[in-house]
C-alpha cells in the first residue's frame, strides 16, 4: 500500500521522505536531516521542492514548522 503512495517521478531522498510520513503523519526538517545525511540549506532547499511539487504541505511557525503530505498523496 505504501509504495502506491509514492509517485514514481520522485528523487531517491524525496522518496524517503514520502516513506516516512506515510509511516509518521508528520516531519521536522532536523528529522529529515538526521534521515538522510544532509545539512540544514539542504533540507530547506529539499523541502522547498517538494511543496512547490505539491508533495508536502508546510504548516506550523517558527520552531513549530512541520511537514504531512499533501491531500493528493493521501488519497493515491
Amino acid at each position: 500500500m505504501e509504495n502506491r503512495l509514492i509517485p514514481s517521478d520522485v528523487t531517491e531522498q524525496e522518496g524517503k521522505i514520502l516513506k516516512y510520513l506515510v509511516n509518521n503523519k508528520t516531519i521536522k526538517s532536523k528529522t529529515v536531516e538526521e534521515l538522510l545525511g544532509i545539512k540544514e540549506s539542504r533540507t530547506r532547499e529539499l523541502l522547498k521542492k517538494m511543496a512547490e511539487k505539491n508533495l508536502i504541505v508546510k504548516f506550523g511557525s517558527g520552531r513549530s514548522i512541520n511537514y504531512k503530505l499533501t491531500k493528493v498523496i493521501t488519497d493515491a
